[in-house]
């Protein structure tokens, strides 16, 4: 632009100076010019963003469809994140793919334990209730035979998961008679198996 004795440019918006010598660090100026945490890197007359995984887009804007690419198997729903997916498997399938047969569906625990699934490769593991141990918890755990007092909290219940939900178990006289301190204990139970209609009538 021509003026008196001087004259002036009007640069392009990445330049600047006197005769628009000077690039413009956009990404000073504008520091919000990327997005989702994604790195502004300044170059002349331009500037560029580096996206973070999972986005894309000269500004870092859009999500990347994870979905796209993805191989969940045997009907599996697949569910698009940020840089990732999820698998959400049918009843009875497991794994990261949804491809592993889930072990706990035969009902492999016992004695009201608690089964869970490997992703990796299916199988089962048994958090077994008190009273009970072994892979399957089908084991009963003789806690006379161990040295320890029986519990006439836990009794009940492992006798109620043997005989059912419809007896009640009256524990009546249930004593321990110790020996000596350093020898075994001696139990001594009088148990006495009752219905429940029976057991209702008598505390009416």
């Amino acid at each position: 632009m021509d003026r008196v004795n001087e004259y002036s440019c009007l640069c392009p918006p990445a330049f600047t100076g006197t005769q628009c010598e000077l690039d413009v660090d956009e990404c000073s100026v504008r520091p919000s010019l990327c997005h989702n945490g994604a790195t502004c890197t300044n170059s002349h007359g331009s500037y560029s963003c580096i996206c973070v995984n999972g986005w894309a887009g000269l500004d870092c804007s859009v999500n990347i469809d994870d979905c796209a690419g993805a191989a969940c198997f045997n009907g599996a729903t697949c569910i698009d994140r940020v840089g990732s997916f999820f698998c959400q498997c049918t009843y009875g399938k497991t794994g990261l793919l949804c491809h592993l047969d889930d072990a706990c569906t035969s009902n492999p625990c016992h004695e009201g334990a608690i089964c869970d699934t490997s992703p990796i490769n299916g199988s089962f593991t048994c958090s077994c209730a008190t009273g009970y141990k072994g892979l399957d918890c089908s084991e009963d755990i003789d806690e006379c035979e161990q040295g320890s007092s029986p519990s006439l909290i836990n009794s009940p219940t492992k006798d109620q998961a043997r005989y059912g939900t419809t007896h009640l178990v009256d524990f009546l006289g249930v004593y321990a008679r110790a020996k000596d301190l350093s020898t075994d204990i001696i139990c001594e139970d009088s148990i006495h198996t009752e219905s429940e209609s029976s057991v209702s009538s008598k505390y009416r």
